[in-house]
């Protein structure tokens, strides 16, 4: 079970499973986006994913449960590959382009081959579903 540099479990799971689990709801992440999130903060500064710990209304940006109003039984943030970010000093566009631009950079930094970028959101929507290696999709 790997844990994170930079984030704290609360910060990627809603308040509940924290409640339930604490320290062991690590387990419920995948290494990939753990990883990643890691990579992405020291790349871009300040990051949030979710913000319920300090009082804000965001609990819901990384492991989605049964009683998210978000939840999808498939979606890649039920099983823990999937993060939505916001950073403090950079919007999410330019972290796409960054991304997009820079892609044997990251996948050396991170020995991750293969992402899932959503487009068109106010927010950096990454996953790491199962895919070929070198696999990188940038969706709308």
């Amino acid at each position: 079970m790997r844990e994170c540099k930079h984030f704290k479990i609360y910060e990627l799971v809603p308040q509940h499973v924290y409640e339930d689990r604490g320290e062991k709801a690590w387990a419920l992440l995948d290494d990939r986006a753990l990883i990643f999130a890691d990579y992405l903060r020291e790349q871009f500064g300040s990051a949030t994913i979710n913000d319920w710990w300090w009082g804000g209304k965001n609990q819901w940006r990384g492991v989605r449960t049964s009683g998210s109003p978000y939840y999808r039984p498939y979606s890649q943030h039920s099983f823990g590959r999937a993060l939505d970010i916001i950073f403090k000093g950079t919007s999410a566009e330019n972290v796409r382009t960054w991304l997009k631009k820079n892609v044997t950079e990251w996948q050396v930094g991170t020995g991750i081959m293969s992402i899932t970028v959503e487009e068109g959101v106010g927010w950096l929507h990454i996953d790491f579903r199962n895919a070929p290696d070198g696999y990188n999709s940038f969706n709308p």
